[in-house]
């Protein structure tokens, strides 16, 4: 409505990139805990967060990890089969 999207020109691509790139990093690390069935990590900012979840890994829930493993594999390899590309 302001035009304000022209203003996207004047920043320079790494930057997009790289601001991009820091929030996929940061919502990827923010999986772990539910990933490996992980207390919620204490801490405000992400390397804090990202120390506890670390020193917790040893800690993973077996079950958890295992369903999570699985239902990974079923996203990326369900389309290599051609019968299964029907299903939702």
């Amino acid at each position: 409505a302001a035009r304000l999207g022209t203003v996207i020109k004047f920043i320079p691509a790494p930057v997009i990139v790289g601001f991009t790139t820091g929030i996929g990093v940061i919502i990827w690390v923010g999986q772990w805990p539910d990933f490996f069935g992980l207390p919620k990590p204490s801490g405000a900012h992400f390397h804090d967060k990202l120390w506890h979840t670390l020193q917790a890994l040893p800690h993973l829930h077996p079950a958890t990890t295992a369903l999570a493993i699985a239902s990974l594999l079923l996203v990326i390899l369900t389309p290599r089969f051609a019968r299964l590309k029907r299903v939702p």
